[in-house]
């Protein structure tokens, strides 16, 4: 049994009763990944020798670019998402038209640009290094934020061949 959660009491209270737990870090930071996992661990530590046994996976944004150049265009079209997104479950619920209006954000793009997973190969690994080191045992890639079909797809091959097969020698699986 899984528990999806996001607040650190929450992920604390689902591995000390013995649930795995899927969290998720949306565009947030460095920090607030390494606070989840810390929670998960201190729950972990409280339920005694089964919380050996526990996973914490983390769900992230991820788009394997082919350069800079296209990490910048895919890193504003997520940017467009996020201000549609953060409408629908964070703010008032705008819609105009069967539209989702895109709201204003305190996140800037720069600031979204080192928070996501949206980045060339070595950039990419560097990233998800982190979470290998912070004791993330898996990593479930959401990967659609209005790019094309085509791009998508091109990104999912990517990660297959370049990135999958660098975290198979770790201790983190990329999915």
């Amino acid at each position: 049994m899984m528990v999806a959660a996001m607040n650190l009491e929450s992920i604390k209270d689902a591995a000390s009763r013995g649930f795995h737990v899927q969290s998720t870090v949306l565009s947030g930071t460095k920090d607030l990944l390494l606070s989840r996992v810390n929670a998960f661990k201190e729950g972990c530590i409280q339920l005694g020798e089964k919380g050996k046994l526990l996973k914490l996976s983390m769900q992230r944004m991820a788009y394997l670019a082919k350069d800079e150049n296209e990490a910048r265009e895919k890193t504003k079209l997520a940017y467009e998402y996020y201000k549609r997104f953060d409408n629908m479950f964070t703010g008032p619920g705008k819609v105009k038209e069967g539209n989702i209006e895109a709201l204003p954000r305190k996140q800037t793009l720069e600031e979204l640009k080192e928070n996501l997973l949206i980045c060339p190969l070595n950039e990419m690994i560097d990233k998800l290094s982190v979470y290998a080191e912070a004791g993330v045992d898996e990593v479930i890639l959401s990967s659609s934020f209005g790019q094309s079909q085509e791009d998508l797809i091109e990104s999912m091959y990517r990660i297959g061949e370049n990135v999958i097969p660098y975290f198979k020698k770790s201790n983190i699986q990329v999915a």
